[in-house]
């Protein structure tokens, strides 16, 4: 039995909350969204979550999604609140 290794890179998006973070990937739902106390914990543990997901994808025998671009942005919105008086 041949064993070969293909490395797979996936977008990620970490967000800070008041004493964490929180990270996931967009393409690829599955492996949810994972929390960690700082930067290198989240990544960590949403490597692992990314890892077992594509592990069980290649078992099924399931298209591994890949992007060929990924733009992150943000987007401002203004509303305009009224007033109570």
């Amino acid at each position: 039995m041949n064993i070969t290794h293909k490395n797979y890179r996936f977008a990620a998006v970490i967000e800070r909350r008041e004493s964490s973070y929180v990270a996931y990937c967009p393409q690829l739902e599955e492996a949810g969204h994972v929390d960690g106390l700082d930067l290198e914990e989240v990544l960590a543990i949403l490597k692992s979550a990314v890892g077992i997901v594509i592990g069980e994808m290649i078992e099924a025998g399931e298209e591994i999604p890949q992007s060929e671009q990924v733009i992150f942005t943000t987007v401002a919105v203004e509303i305009e609140e009224k007033q109570a008086i």
